[in-house]
């Protein structure tokens, strides 16, 4: 039988049982309607029967469908929403538009027409989400097994090592997780409130208009990333001086890392209903973004009532800190709010920040009084000397736990100074 990886490069001559649904030339596979050997290996291998369409054609569900059927049967607390038959019709074209049609491969079959060990196969697998799979249930599509074969190029051809391509893997599938979630909430609630359905109603609705929108996302996913990257890359030039010989030091970047934090957000939210709390979260979350973004910071992580954010100089996390004060303390939706920042070394690792000075700025904030800015003694001398632009107040001596003695400095802005930052 042909190699079934042909669209870049041949990984290997690959016979896949016979039982399964053939790959014709240029790609084209049999209709879905046909797929009995899929069904019929799948039935041989776990013993159990394919989920079919309720109509009666004889076209079986796709694995991935046939899981979440699953699962949601198996969670009691949670209602299936999509059990009608339009629904269920929406499932079906959902599947096909998103994952394509054609063979299913089991995970042993994938593994190895990708040229991988197993083991490793199911790493990436999990790195981008997917459960266990039993190693001879049709799972897979061709597309899975090319992109498994993309992956396992790179570790072959020397260029990028398997424990980083599996890093790599891991980035992608936790961020597109939450970007899905995200998006897939915002769809709903758009169509809540522009055609007043209820919650159930709009996700149904959302099932049937999806495939209008599936396009521009995609573009919309590769366009940030394209973006998003080529900043990425350019900000690696922003490195320490004091690097040693080796090229490594003991935290490689110095960059100015700070938190807002909603006061008296717990006693708040007792009183909300899920509607004006999400409405709340996505006001301050925005409000946030609306002042890092454009004097050119960026949002690491938002934790509901807080957020940290980053800047490559130590003036800017200045002025965004006291910035975010000033905007929420004068907006009359959301609660006033703290916020602390430090200029220290820190570690860049898998999209988050770490270090002593991401510690102390999460501890200093907590200390800060509402309307408030915070910074440490070693971040204040740094500010003085980049210019008579704020005012550098000591709060006096303060046992901070994990640090012992260390002396705040409330940071406000000098008198008809504003901040303009040059990104060009």
């Amino acid at each position: 039988m042909e190699g079934i990886l042909t669209r870049r490069y041949t990984v290997k001559q690959c016979t896949v049982d016979a039982r399964h649904t053939p790959v014709h030339p240029h790609g084209r596979t049999d209709d879905p309607a046909d797929m009995k050997g899929a069904a019929a290996a799948m039935s041989t291998a776990d013993h159990h029967e394919p989920a079919h369409s309720p109509q009666g054609t004889g076209a079986t569900m796709g694995p991935e469908t046939q899981m979440l059927n699953l699962k949601i049967l198996q969670n009691l607390a949670q209602n299936n929403i999509y059990r009608d038959e339009e629904s269920k019709a929406g499932i079906r074209a959902l599947e096909k538009s998103l994952l394509g049609q054609g063979r299913r491969y089991t995970p042993v079959e994938a593994a190895e027409c990708a040229g991988l060990p197993l083991e490793t196969a199911q790493r990436i697998w999990h790195n981008v989400g997917f459960p266990t799979i039993p190693n001879h249930s049709p799972y897979f599509t061709e597309t899975d097994v090319q992109m498994l074969a993309d992956l396992q190029k790179l570790d072959a051809d020397g260029d990028i090592r398997m424990e980083y391509v599996a890093s790599l893997v891991r980035a992608e599938g936790q961020l597109t997780d939450r970007t899905v979630a995200w998006q897939i909430e915002a769809l709903v609630h758009n169509i809540m409130v522009t055609e007043n359905l209820s919650d159930n109603d709009a996700r149904r609705k959302l099932l049937k208009d999806f495939p209008r929108y599936l396009e521009v996302l995609e573009r919309l996913a590769l366009y940030a990333y394209r973006r998003q990257m080529y900043a990425g890359i350019l900000r690696l030039g922003l490195r320490e001086n004091n690097v040693t010989t080796s090229g490594l030091s003991r935290l490689p970047l110095v960059r100015g890392v700070g938190f807002v934090d909603l006061v008296s957000y717990t006693s708040l939210v007792r009183n909300l209903d899920a509607a004006a709390l999400s409405q709340l979260i996505n006001h301050f979350e925005q409000s946030c973004l609306d002042v890092i973004a454009p004097l050119g910071g960026r949002i690491i992580k938002t934790l509901g009532d807080e957020v940290f954010f980053l800047t490559e100089t130590p003036d800017t996390i200045a002025e965004i800190s006291l910035q975010l004060s000033e905007k929420i303390g004068a907006d009359p939706q959301l609660p006033e709010a703290r916020v602390a920042f430090i200029w220290g070394e820190v570690l860049a690792n898998r999209g988050d920040v770490y270090g002593s000075s991401v510690n102390l700025a999460a501890r200093l904030v907590s200390l800060a009084e509402p309307g408030t800015v915070l910074t440490d003694n070693e971040t204040a001398n740094t500010l003085r000397q980049v210019g008579n632009r704020y005012t550098l107040t000591s709060q006096g001596t303060r046992n901070v736990r994990s640090f012992g003695n260390v002396d705040p400095v409330a940071v406000t802005r000098r008198a008809n100074y504003t901040m303009e930052i040059d990104l060009s």
